[in-house]
């Protein structure tokens, strides 16, 4: 089965999670000469992406990519409105 673009769900995650760990890469070398980055906070979080990856990995083998993609929808709705009231009410 076939989404958008013409990509599995699999290969969407994964597509995904390469740009983000793109920009995620160009931020840190970004702001690496600016300010302190705090080296055991920024392994940890690579630590657990790293881990989170072989889980997403193994649950994408197991479930079937009508659940995966309803999951991730969700997923990503949820961090997009904690993402707005997170700014809206910063504005106030």
């Amino acid at each position: 089965m076939y989404d958008v673009g013409g990509l599995q769900m699999t290969e969407a995650i994964g597509t995904s999670l390469m740009v983000i760990a793109m920009k995620c890469l160009a931020g840190y070398i970004g702001h690496a000469s600016h300010t302190h980055i705090d080296i055991h906070l920024t392994m940890f979080v690579t630590f657990s992406a790293v881990v989170g990856s072989f889980a997403g990995g193994f649950c994408a083998d197991l479930l079937p990519q009508v659940v995966l993609r309803k999951a991730f929808a969700i997923f990503v709705l949820v961090i997009g409105t904690l993402q707005l009231w997170k700014e809206s009410t910063d504005l106030t």
